[in-house]
Protein backbone atom coordinates (compact mmCIF):
# COMPACT_ATOMS: atom_id res chain seq x y z
CA UNK A 1 0.00 0.00 0.00
CA UNK A 2 1.30 4.00 -0.07
CA UNK A 3 1.70 6.30 2.80
CA UNK A 4 -1.74 6.31 4.87
CA UNK A 5 -3.25 3.29 3.33
CA UNK A 6 -4.92 1.08 6.16
CA UNK A 7 -4.09 -2.80 4.75
CA UNK A 8 -4.56 -6.01 6.60
CA UNK A 9 -1.44 -8.35 7.05
CA UNK A 10 -0.67 -11.12 9.59
CA UNK A 11 0.00 -10.64 13.26
CA UNK A 12 3.95 -12.07 12.44
CA UNK A 13 4.53 -10.20 9.11
CA UNK A 14 3.78 -6.94 10.68
CA UNK A 15 6.07 -8.14 13.76
CA UNK A 16 8.92 -9.69 12.19
CA UNK A 17 9.43 -7.48 8.91
CA UNK A 18 7.23 -4.35 8.33
CA UNK A 19 7.19 -2.85 11.78
CA UNK A 20 11.30 -3.25 12.73
CA UNK A 21 12.04 -2.31 8.92
CA UNK A 22 10.12 1.09 9.86
CA UNK A 23 7.68 0.28 6.44
CA UNK A 24 4.65 0.07 8.63
CA UNK A 25 2.80 1.07 11.59
CA UNK A 26 0.05 -0.16 13.70
CA UNK A 27 -2.96 0.82 13.01
CA UNK A 28 -3.99 2.55 16.58
CA UNK A 29 -6.18 5.75 16.43
CA UNK A 30 -3.10 8.09 17.02
CA UNK A 31 -1.51 6.37 14.21
CA UNK A 32 -4.56 6.79 12.17
CA UNK A 33 -4.99 10.45 13.32
CA UNK A 34 -1.54 11.26 12.05
CA UNK A 35 -2.21 9.99 8.40
CA UNK A 36 -5.61 11.76 8.04
CA UNK A 37 -5.27 14.56 6.33
CA UNK A 38 -8.05 17.66 6.02
CA UNK A 39 -7.56 16.97 1.90
CA UNK A 40 -8.32 13.18 2.69
CA UNK A 41 -11.91 12.39 4.20
CA UNK A 42 -12.10 9.00 3.31
CA UNK A 43 -8.83 8.62 5.67
CA UNK A 44 -10.48 10.39 8.15
CA UNK A 45 -13.73 8.59 8.07
CA UNK A 46 -11.22 5.45 7.89
CA UNK A 47 -9.63 6.95 11.54
CA UNK A 48 -12.72 7.43 12.65
CA UNK A 49 -14.27 4.25 12.55
CA UNK A 50 -11.04 2.33 13.29
CA UNK A 51 -11.06 4.31 16.65
CA UNK A 52 -14.96 3.47 17.41
CA UNK A 53 -14.11 -0.52 16.42
CA UNK A 54 -10.98 0.03 18.59
CA UNK A 55 -13.34 1.33 21.73
CA UNK A 56 -15.95 -1.42 20.87
CA UNK A 57 -13.25 -4.21 21.16
CA UNK A 58 -11.82 -2.51 24.35
CA UNK A 59 -15.29 -2.96 26.27
CA UNK A 60 -15.04 -6.53 25.88
CA UNK A 61 -11.54 -7.49 26.85
CA UNK A 62 -10.30 -8.65 30.04
CA UNK A 63 -10.13 -5.79 32.53
CA UNK A 64 -6.59 -6.92 33.41
CA UNK A 65 -5.11 -6.97 30.14
CA UNK A 66 -7.21 -3.55 29.18
CA UNK A 67 -5.36 -1.98 32.23
CA UNK A 68 -1.84 -3.48 30.87
CA UNK A 69 -2.46 -2.23 27.25
CA UNK A 70 -2.71 0.82 28.45
CA UNK A 71 -0.08 1.27 30.36
CA UNK A 72 1.86 -0.13 28.40
CA UNK A 73 0.62 2.22 24.92
CA UNK A 74 3.00 4.74 24.47
CA UNK A 75 6.26 3.21 27.03
CA UNK A 76 9.22 1.23 25.43
CA UNK A 77 11.14 -1.55 27.22
CA UNK A 78 14.89 -0.81 26.77
CA UNK A 79 17.67 -3.48 26.41
CA UNK A 80 21.39 -2.78 26.82
CA UNK A 81 23.46 -5.39 24.89
CA UNK A 82 27.21 -5.61 23.40
CA UNK A 83 27.24 -5.43 19.71
CA UNK A 84 30.31 -6.34 17.20
CA UNK A 85 31.64 -4.08 15.29
CA UNK A 86 28.94 -5.33 12.50
CA UNK A 87 26.14 -4.09 14.57
CA UNK A 88 25.19 -7.20 15.42
CA UNK A 89 24.62 -8.69 19.15
CA UNK A 90 27.65 -10.67 20.47
CA UNK A 91 27.12 -14.31 21.81
CA UNK A 92 25.71 -14.68 24.64
CA UNK A 93 23.81 -10.96 24.18
CA UNK A 94 20.57 -12.77 23.37
CA UNK A 95 17.17 -11.15 24.53
CA UNK A 96 15.04 -14.15 25.85
CA UNK A 97 11.70 -13.93 27.94
CA UNK A 98 13.83 -14.01 30.60
CA UNK A 99 15.75 -10.90 29.84
CA UNK A 100 12.48 -9.32 28.85
CA UNK A 101 10.53 -9.88 32.14
CA UNK A 102 13.80 -8.42 33.87
CA UNK A 103 13.55 -5.31 32.07
CA UNK A 104 9.74 -5.20 32.01
CA UNK A 105 10.02 -5.22 35.97
CA UNK A 106 13.03 -3.06 36.08
CA UNK A 107 11.68 0.09 34.63
CA UNK A 108 7.93 0.03 34.66
CA UNK A 109 7.62 -2.14 37.84
CA UNK A 110 5.17 -5.03 36.10
CA UNK A 111 5.56 -8.19 37.45
CA UNK A 112 4.00 -11.12 34.78
CA UNK A 113 2.33 -13.92 36.73
CA UNK A 114 3.76 -16.95 36.77
CA UNK A 115 1.51 -18.22 33.61
CA UNK A 116 1.62 -15.14 31.43
CA UNK A 117 3.65 -16.13 28.62
CA UNK A 118 6.18 -14.04 26.61
CA UNK A 119 7.06 -14.36 22.76
CA UNK A 120 10.10 -12.27 22.31
CA UNK A 121 11.09 -12.32 18.28
CA UNK A 122 14.47 -13.50 17.18
CA UNK A 123 16.93 -11.06 17.99
CA UNK A 124 20.20 -10.59 15.77
CA UNK A 125 21.21 -6.69 16.26
CA UNK A 126 19.77 -3.21 17.71
CA UNK A 127 16.65 -2.42 16.89
CA UNK A 128 12.74 -2.05 17.79
CA UNK A 129 10.93 -5.28 18.19
CA UNK A 130 7.24 -6.02 19.63
CA UNK A 131 6.80 -8.19 22.20
CA UNK A 132 3.62 -10.25 22.39
CA UNK A 133 2.85 -10.90 26.33
CA UNK A 134 -0.12 -13.29 27.21
CA UNK A 135 -2.24 -12.42 29.94
CA UNK A 136 -5.05 -14.60 31.19
CA UNK A 137 -7.18 -12.20 28.89
CA UNK A 138 -5.74 -12.21 25.44
CA UNK A 139 -2.36 -11.05 24.00
CA UNK A 140 -0.87 -7.67 24.61
CA UNK A 141 1.78 -5.72 22.35
CA UNK A 142 4.62 -4.44 23.85
CA UNK A 143 7.27 -2.42 22.62
CA UNK A 144 10.77 -3.17 23.10
CA UNK A 145 14.10 -1.25 22.05
CA UNK A 146 17.62 -2.97 21.94
CA UNK A 147 19.96 -0.65 22.02
CA UNK A 148 24.02 -1.05 21.98
CA UNK A 149 25.86 -0.56 24.74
Amino acid sequence: GYTGDVITVKAGYMRNHLYPGKKAVYATPSNLALFATPEDPAAAARAAAAAAADASAEAKVDPKLAEFRRYMQGRVVRVKRAVDGGGRLLKGGSVNAEVFREKLLGQHKVELEEGEGVKVPEVKAPGEFVVEVELQGGVAEVNMEVVAR
